[in-house]
């Protein structure tokens, strides 16, 4: 999320297109409209606190961290994230926790499967019943 804000800092990010332009960058375990947690970003240290896990990029251990403040041991969690977070390694590190995770994704991002690249004007057929596995237990569809 962004939140809004107009004045002069070091901290402050641009992404145009968006429907906050500018202002200061959280990432934020939501649901509901209710933040849960989150972790403040800055242009100047990027994400202070957070460790860096073997094998998932700093953007995946900050979802890892984030998922972490949940109940995950006492409860079953599924995880709604969009393709900025979106990895096959990330999920297969959430599925060790026993925490499912569904999110969009490029066709160009790493371990994307082959079976389910297609072509701009090439139509995919969708069937809910069909599934590939990426990578043990990594499901696309």
């Amino acid at each position: 999320m962004i939140v809004r804000f107009s004045g002069r800092s070091v901290h402050t990010v641009r992404i145009k297109g968006k429907p906050t332009p500018e202002g200061h960058k959280i990432l934020a375990l939501c649901q509901g409209g209710y933040t849960y947690s989150f972790l403040y970003t800055s242009r100047i240290n990027s994400i202070v606190g957070v460790q860096k896990l073997d094998q998932l990029t700093p953007t995946s251990s900050v979802a890892v961290q984030l998922a972490k403040t949940l109940p995950y041991r006492t409860r079953s969690f599924n995880l709604y994230m969009d393709n900025y977070f979106s990895n096959v390694p990330l999920f297969k590190h959430l599925h060790a926790l026993n925490i499912g995770a569904c999110g969009t994704a490029h066709i160009n991002s790493a371990h994307f499967p082959r079976v389910l690249k297609v072509e701009k004007n090439e139509k995919l057929q969708w069937n809910p019943l069909t599934g590939v596995v990426v990578d043990y237990q990594v499901l696309a569809a």
